[in-house]
């Protein structure tokens, strides 16, 4: 059995007709539907002489929320990958808790 790290950076949420829709960007995949994410943090970024350094991981805390369907380029898909923006349909009861700059991450077992 193998693993994959998943992370899908939010940067939109609506709540339409009893479901729940988030906009951003895969940051690690691929992400299928059905995954779970399992945590929501936030990156802010470091301001170092020069420039920009590497953002800090911060307000962790725990979540389930499942992937129901994912959407890019008005068509549906069943996995997407890496670097790719899209619209989740999410489920779960932390989909109210979400906003905009939200990191969603989880590591998945992929049954092989």
């Amino acid at each position: 059995m193998s693993s994959r790290t998943i992370e899908f950076g939010v940067a939109g949420v609506s709540h339409v007709e009893g479901r729940t829709l988030i906009r951003g960007r895969i940051h690690s995949g691929p992400l299928r539907v059905g995954d779970r994410f399992v945590v929501s943090f936030r990156l802010v970024p470091m301001k170092e002489p020069g420039g920009y350094g590497p953002s800090l991981r911060t307000g962790d805390h725990a979540v389930s929320l499942r992937v129901e369907s994912i959407h890019a380029y008005r068509r549906a898909f069943d996995e997407l990958e890496a670097g790719m923006t899209a619209e989740l349909e999410m489920s779960g009861e932390d989909v109210r808790n979400l906003n905009d700059g939200d990191v969603l991450a989880a590591t998945v077992s992929d049954e092989g």
